[in-house]
């Protein structure tokens, strides 16, 4: 992270879960607004502000640019002078120019050219520990729920010269790069990447690579040290393997490096002579695509461009050149990101909550507290057509056990000319048209079903409108997208502006949860109030803590007594929406392993260096792989 007048910038590596058992690797990098993440895989995966690209790949100021140094290790090169590489599986250079100097933080140091007070923490506190020093700059989700755990199962004598120890023999092959890595921090750092690893073979050979990448970047021209190891490398097709082989490969489209070189040679598999990069395989020139705006694009593929889809383009892989034609998203599709594609994608159905407390949620994801105890609008027609069909959702709120929060205890769903009522002093039992009805029920030829699946009642149209009622004190409520600016009440005007969700029946846009939530009161011969104002807790948690919506459906964090801020998620196939030690979550059935291994970080800098910080943790986490 830079501070003062240089560029700010963020190296961060984590790991993911895929499925039960495997993981894959991450690494971030942020600066100027941009947010690239690799994924550390033979097929790397690379996002730009979560967009998938191909590479080469360039900001439109030139600032950054991103390529393949080889067919395994990718580039990120700032005009700034800062530099990230990575090479698969899990080697990680981040270089930074001397300005820098004394403002950078974290596992690479603060360099400033004195060695013995790298290891301080995010809060300026100097450790003696590496673990400590490493457990202080964990981020994310899992940060605060993992202990460290290490495998001492293992009798094999790492430190012996057949393994690790081969770094520091006088009999091997990297003897020439002692003066400039020291080679017993790296023993030590290979003896416990060993001592958890269920292929050391393969384990062992990544270690020596990277302490040979480690090498050649500090100038040292080692011998063929994999064929003294035993760590042959098979490249891929049409490539072939080279101990020094350019960093600056020709590369699709442009037939060259695309890009001005200024990076030493690196061992590892290259194209053969007649073949060139594309993205990471070696393919004749004539198999190259295009290059459009900063980005690359393969022959024959078709791609959406302009910030709301304005053109559809395709790419003449023969000619390298693109064609666009003006076109546009339908009427039920909008232009966004979706799992890393850019372009015209249908629009999500609207969801709204109202859970117990109660807490609202809009379909605009606004979050706000009103604790009123009579019979409001949940969701209504405001802006009818012909071509929708005609409902209302409405919910009669009472207080819990006296106190002064309520929760949703009636709803009333009309739709197709039924009035649906559900309870939660009737479980298992709803009213149609005032008559009490055991479940299932189909109602108009199946134009209207309801039915029960655990405590829950759902009703279902055949438009899309579904209203889920817990049977306790929460309703969930989804929309199909032709409803967008069409509905209004106390979930909002479904027109993805959270800020204007306050409209009255008048349309009068109110800033009050309390005015808002009379607004919208059915009249009618009961007894209720319009909440608590004032003396309402509107965060029913501390600051800073954060908490799952019924059904898991939604995150929410308390950032202050009146600040709740909540953002759709859900849990992962492998995990399931329950309740452990009281608090709602997602949770895995078994405890998962998370091993950060392997990974090298390193300020070879213009400059001075700071030391490098090799760290093995592997990390027992019980049910968090989803917070």
């Amino acid at each position: 992270m830079g501070l003062s007048s240089h560029p700010h910038f963020m190296v961060t590596a984590e790991k993911v879960p895929r499925g039960q058992q495997s993981f894959a690797r991450i690494l971030h990098f942020e600066a100027e607004g941009i947010h690239v993440s690799i994924e550390m895989a033979r097929n790397s995966k690379v996002k730009v502000n979560g967009q998938l690209i191909r590479l080469p790949f360039s900001t439109p100021s030139n600032r950054i640019q991103i390529f393949h140094s080889s067919i395994y290790s990718v580039i990120i090169r700032t005009s700034f002078g800062v530099t990230v590489q990575t090479v698969w599986p899990h080697f990680v250079r981040v270089t930074a120019p001397g300005v820098y100097n004394g403002s950078l933080g974290g596992l690479c140091g603060n360099y400033n050219g004195h060695p013995h007070d790298d290891f301080n923490t995010p809060n300026g506190v100097l450790v003696n520990s590496s673990q400590d020093f490493g457990d202080s700059w964990r981020d994310g989700s899992l940060a605060a729920h993992c202990v460290e755990s290490m495998n001492q199962n293992s009798t094999t004598n790492y430190n012996s010269s057949e393994y690790c120890g081969i770094l520091s023999s006088p009999d091997g092959p990297f003897v020439p790069c002692w003066s400039v890595v020291d080679p017993s921090q790296q023993v030590d750092v290979c003896v416990e990447i060993m001592g958890g690893s269920n292929n050391p073979a393969s384990t062992l050979c990544g270690v020596l690579r990277d302490y040979a990448l480690m090498c050649q970047q500090k100038g040292v021209a080692l011998g063929q040290w994999r064929n003294a190891t035993g760590c042959a490398l098979t490249c891929p097709s049409n490539s072939h393997y080279e101990l020094c082989g350019t960093s600056c490969p020709s590369a699709c489209p442009s037939l060259s490096f695309p890009f001005t070189c200024d990076t030493v040679c690196q061992e590892g598999c290259h194209c053969n002579s007649g073949f060139i990069l594309n993205g990471d395989q070696c393919v004749p020139p004539t198999s190259c695509g295009c290059y459009h705006q900063g980005r690359y694009h393969q022959g024959g593929e078709q791609f959406w461009d302009g910030e709301e889809c304005q053109s559809l383009c395709t790419c003449n892989g023969t000619t390298g050149s693109v064609h666009c034609t003006p076109n546009s998203c339908g009427p039920q599709e909008s232009c966004h990101v979706v799992e890393g594609e850019f372009g015209c994608h249908p629009n999500p159905h609207g969801t709204c909550f109202a859970t117990g407390g109660p807490h609202y949620i809009t379909f605009d994801r606004k979050a706000y507290y009103f604790q009123g105890t009579c019979r409001y609008v949940l969701v209504t027609l405001c802006n009818a057509t012909d071509e929708l069909n005609q409902f209302s959702v409405e919910t009669k709120n009472e207080a819990l056990n006296g106190r002064p929060l309520s929760i949703v205890a009636e709803v009333f769903v009309n739709v197709w000319g039924y009035n649906v009522h559900m309870s939660r002093d009737r479980r298992g039992l709803v009213q149609v048209n005032g008559v009490t009805r055991n479940l299932p029920i189909i109602l108009n030829e199946g134009n209207v079903s309801i039915y029960a699946t655990g405590s829950r009642i759902l009703v279902s149209t055949n438009f899309g409108l579904s209203v889920t009622y817990s049977g306790y004190s929460a309703v969930f409520i989804s929309v199909p997208p032709n409803y967008r600016e069409k509905i209004c009440g106390l979930c909002g005007n479904f027109n993805g502006n959270p800020n204007d969700d306050f409209h009255t029946p008048s349309g009068t846009i109110v800033t009050s949860p309390d005015e808002f939530g009379r607004a919208w009161k059915v009249p009618g011969n009961y007894t209720c109030n319009d909440g608590c104002g004032s003396s309402c807790r509107q965060c029913r948690h501390k600051a800073g803590e954060s908490f799952w919506t019924d059904g898991c459906s939604q995150r929410c964090e308390c950032h202050a007594p009146n600040d709740l801020r909540c953002s759709a998620s859900s849990c992962t196939p492998e995990q399931q929406c329950s309740i452990r030690d009281g608090q709602l979550g997602c949770y895995n059935a078994t405890t998962c392993t998370v091993s950060f291994k392997g990974i090298v970080y390193i300020f070879p800098a213009m400059q001075m260096i700071s030391s490098s910080v090799n760290e093995t943790m592997r990390l027992n986490c019980r049910n968090v792989l989803k917070t």
